[in-house]
């Protein structure tokens, strides 16, 4: 009997420990979301781990991506050329010459002010 009482307390102890480890950790997460960089007066700027959004109009919607690749130097970036919201180009950057260029058509995603 004290063998099954020793084990509850052991088990709940446990399921306490995890659910604040995973409280934790969601809270961390969802602080890590997107965060506005500092105005530079020409556009807007957020950043969300290698992830880089900028909006070069100030309007809202994202003109550009640009993602951080594993290897230096290498960014995939997805930009908006006539600012009306959509995506048009897609390419590679690699120590600043684009590569692998691809015409696209994506909605562009928005952010708050």
């Amino acid at each position: 009997m004290r063998v099954a009482a020793n084990f509850v307390s052991w088990f709940t102890a446990t399921v306490i420990v995890l659910s604040a480890v995973v409280t934790v950790f969601l809270v961390a997460y969802d602080r890590g979301g997107w965060q506005p960089l500092p105005d530079d007066g020409r556009s807007l700027h957020w950043r969300n781990g290698k992830i880089l959004h900028i909006d070069r109009n100030r309007d809202g919607t994202v003109d550009e991506i640009e993602i951080e690749m594993a290897t230096t130097n290498v960014f995939m970036i997805k930009r908006d050329t006539d600012l009306d919201g959509w995506f048009d180009l897609q390419y590679e950057l690699r120590s600043n010459i684009a590569v692998h260029v691809e015409n696209i058509h994506e909605k562009a995603p928005k952010h708050e002010k």
